[in-house]
């Protein structure tokens, strides 16, 4: 009969027959659904708005905003440019609910001549450039908001 871990990722006991490859698919299915659980499987792209582009230029950012859920966090990643200050960039609402932040959050970005300031409304989903140099050429996004 196999035996479980807490995780409950299965491995052969002591009097089971040997069947290696079996024993190492369950445990390999396991861990991955584990990190697929923890961690998320896929980026989502979101839609700008408010004047704002996707940022098209060397160094492989990703261009545009995208978010995933990573662990207990909701991150937002990418690199935009052009919105002004005070309009909103994208907005989260039509997102599964794992994606939906608990609490409203600010978190800090780089711009092209400076920081600015970013906040992701949980009510609204809205993500809205809250301050920072008007129009960047360029700006930087890696937030990680908690769930809960």
């Amino acid at each position: 009969m196999p035996i479980t871990t807490k995780r409950g990722y299965g491995y052969p006991g002591v009097n089971d027959a040997p069947d290696g490859p079996f024993s190492f698919q369950t445990l390999a299915e396991g861990v991955d659904f584990d990190v697929a659980r923890l961690y998320g499987d896929d980026w989502i792209a979101l839609t700008l708005t408010g004047g704002w582009t996707p940022y098209i230029g060397g160094g492989n950012y990703y261009s545009g905003l995208r978010v995933r859920l990573a662990g207990d966090d909701i991150q937002i990643t990418g690199t935009v440019k052009s919105g002004a200050v005070g309009s909103i960039m994208a907005t989260l609402p039509n997102l599964p609910t794992n994606l939906r932040p608990t609490y409203t959050a600010q978190a800090f970005v780089n711009t092209a001549a400076g920081t600015g300031t970013l906040h992701i409304n949980a009510a609204t989903g809205e993500i809205s450039y809250l301050a920072g140099p008007a129009a960047p050429s360029y700006m930087t996004v890696n937030v990680r908001i908690p769930r809960s």
